[in-house]
């Protein structure tokens, strides 16, 4: 098998790069709908506790209270989207957060590695570091 040429890294790069755009996209869509729909909750719980207050079933003064706690949440969460979380997360990767030291830190941990149904595959040719390689069931190579 060939090495890829210059062509195809840059053709790969540039795509990989468009995948990355389209992802930041859509993530972004799925911050603003989070937004509009935690806002639609906000105003259906306030009319809904306003009709309640209207036929004597809640009061007043309980309807300021309950629409001034969802209001001041919704500012909070809308400040927490709006200006705190874009200062903090990766300009590349949506799901990665930057802790301020040139790190990236994934909003995921990683899975568990499963010890099950591994045994260590290690031939008489090891490299001077030692490597040896062991094969999980999925197929994938673990190298320590």
């Amino acid at each position: 098998m060939q090495a890829p040429t210059e062509e195809e890294k840059d053709d790969n790069a540039f795509y990989s790069r468009i995948n990355e755009f389209g992802e930041y996209k859509y993530n972004n869509s799925l911050n603003t709908i989070f937004i509009l729909q935690i806002t639609f909750i906000v105003i259906l719980i306030f009319i809904g506790l306003y009709y309640l207050s209207l036929y004597g079933l809640f009061s007043k003064a309980s309807l300021y209270i309950v629409s001034i706690i969802l209001i001041v949440l919704l500012i909070i969460i809308i400040m927490n989207k709006a200006y705190v979380l874009p200062r903090i997360r990766s300009k590349t990767v949506w799901d990665k957060y930057n802790f301020g030291d040139g790190t990236l830190g994934s909003t995921v941990p990683p899975p568990p590695v499963s010890s099950q149904n591994v045994a260590p595959q290690c031939n008489t040719q090891q490299t001077a570091l030692n490597e040896c390689t062991q094969s999980n069931p999925a197929g994938t190579q673990i190298s320590f």
